[in-house]
Formats: C-alpha cells, structure tokens, sequence
C-alpha cells in the first residue's frame, strides 16, 4: 500500500512560484520498472529528459513500512537506505542510519501521503558539522503536490 501512494509524478509549482528565491521549480517522479522503482527529479526548466537524479530502487514493505535502496544511475553507487513508517496520515521517514559519502553527511527527510509529497535534502561535512548543501532544517520543506 505505501509504495502505491509514493508512485506517481510530483510538482511544487504553487510553492516555487509563491517563493521562488527560496524554492526552486522542481518535480519528483517514482515509476515501476519492472520489481524495481525509478526515481526522477528534475527542474522544470530543464525538462523531464535532463534530471538531475536518477536512482533505481529496490523495496521491501509490509502493513506500516517501507525501505528503499539502490542505486544512483548518474554515479553508479549505492544510495543510502531510506525507511519510512505509517504515523496515522502521512508516511515519514528518511535517511536510514549514518550517511556518509565524500565526507558529506547526507540528511533527508521525506513524508507523503497519496496526494502531497514533502522533502528536504541537506548536506553537512562530517570535518566541521557545516551545513554544505540543501535546505538548513530551519527553512522548511518543498512542498509537491500529485500532478
């Protein structure tokens, strides 16, 4: 059941024309391809045929839980695991565990519910614990909704 609301096409388009110093204009897209799930994001921009992510990911998920993992298509490295709960309304989840990739340690956090999807991604070097890319978690999240 979770992965069915998470399939789909997403775009913030009220929020980044509302704030668009603050919020890119961006889309998400989680499609089947074959037992695998792809993801896509890319800036509206620049078009579906230019992302600038592409995963393939594997699953597994039951009655209140999802988990994801795989591979970057751009990079060829593994993706760090993400996992995702059921809190009543939306699923929540993010980043499973430490992750650390040149130094940078990757945070993101994820919540979605059949129509809205919200996201924040950010970067910290693991050296100084500096905020190095990304939303700080004080500046919110991008909202998409469903397309």
């Amino acid at each position: 059941m979770s992965l069915e609301l998470l399939l789909g096409h997403y775009s913030n388009k009220i929020q980044a024309q509302s704030n668009p110093t603050e919020f890119a204009y961006a889309n998400v897209k989680y499609s089947r391809q074959g037992d695998k799930v792809e993801l896509k994001q890319w800036y509206q921009h620049e078009g579906e045929k230019k992302p600038y992510l592409r995963m393939l990911l594997e699953y597994e998920e039951s009655h209140n839980y999802l988990r994801m993992w795989g591979k970057n298509l751009y990079t060829g490295r593994n993706t760090c695991p993400q996992v995702f709960r059921f809190t009543g309304k939306w699923w929540e989840g993010g980043t499973e565990g430490s992750c650390i990739v040149d130094g940078m340690k990757f945070v993101t956090t994820i919540r979605f519910n059949g129509s809205q999807y919200q996201s924040r991604d950010s970067g910290y070097s693991v050296e100084t614990g500096e905020h190095v890319f990304g939303k700080h978690h004080d500046k919110g999240f991008f909202l998409f909704e469903r397309v």
